[in-house]
């Protein structure tokens, strides 16, 4: 085919979109939108983050303690979202705020918990692993090396969920 210039130019404007995952900054709620390159977002302009300590929580909402006033707030356990499984009492997180509200909450990226149970594998299995599946105090499941014991106290990233060390 033959195509002059602004035929070319014709086929491809237009056709470039973006996929953009946009989050309600009061509800923490998620969602996918596709959007043409030449539309525009507003970024939004958050205030000076808090230090605020957990208290403790259920399964709805989460009471924290700010470091420096000494006030306590509560704030919805989803707003952490996936993080909220590493939470820990006494633990200390940065809450972004976004005109007085909480928008963002940020916990440590590395996290210590004990290890409640560990599952051996049989050892004349074909593939041996170098790790095993193990379960933390706060019942979630990792792979751990296989010299890690029930009792043990071990490093787990929050970002990834993966063992990072033993303490």
């Amino acid at each position: 085919m033959n195509y002059n210039y602004s035929s070319l130019l014709f086929l491809f404007v237009g056709r470039a979109f973006m996929q953009v995952e946009l989050r309600h900054i009061k509800l923490g709620t998620k969602k996918e939108v596709r959007m043409r390159t030449e539309e525009e977002v507003n970024k939004v302009e958050l205030e000076q983050p808090k230090k605020l300590q957990v208290l403790y929580w259920d399964q709805e909402k989460i009471s924290f303690m700010d470091t420096v006033t000494f006030e306590q707030s509560e704030l919805p356990l989803s707003l952490l979202g996936d993080a909220s499984s590493y939470v820990q009492e006494g633990m200390i997180v940065t809450v972004e705020m976004y005109l007085g509200e909480p928008a963002i909450v940020h916990i440590p990226p590395k996290v210590v918990f004990e290890i409640k149970e560990v599952t051996s594998v049989p050892a004349g299995t074909v593939k041996e692993s170098r790790e095993v599946p193990a379960v933390l105090s706060n019942g979630v499941r990792v792979k751990v090396p296989k010299f890690i014991k029930p009792g043990d106290r071990v490093v787990i990233d929050t970002t990834s969920g993966k063992y990072v060390g033993k303490e």
